[in-house]
């Protein structure tokens, strides 16, 4: 008899790896702006803020508020690039097949797809 009866997996590196490729949006987005950054950095700054925040760190990076569309054209960007390049993680489809549970994801990204 098992424990659970549910498992709740996180979306972001459980099940996909939207991070990388959101963080290779943001940073080309970046130097198109005139802030030059490495990938690293990218990661290291910005994983896990909010798009306000995100908006407040390239200020005060850049010495000046970036685009008024910024936010808007890399939410843009960033879904065009999640239709062609999000992949499941490797091996989670098989871990999913085999579970012998009931299961669901919870993310905090609010909603974009309504399916």
């Amino acid at each position: 008899m098992n424990q659970f009866n549910l498992v709740i997996f996180d979306c972001d590196g459980v099940l996909i790896d939207s991070e990388r490729i959101a963080n290779t949006i943001l940073l080309e987005m970046l130097k198109e702006i005139g802030l030059f950054l490495t990938l690293e950095d990218v990661f290291d700054i910005f994983v896990g803020t909010s798009t306000t925040r995100c908006l407040e760190i390239v200020k005060n990076l850049l010495g000046k508020s970036p685009p008024e569309n910024f936010a808007t054209e890399f939410e843009q960007r960033t879904m065009q690039a999640f239709m062609t390049d999000l992949h499941p993680v490797q091996g989670i489809h098989d871990v999913l097949i085999k579970l012998n549970l009931s299961y669901c994801v919870a993310s905090n990204i609010g909603l974009i797809f309504d399916f």
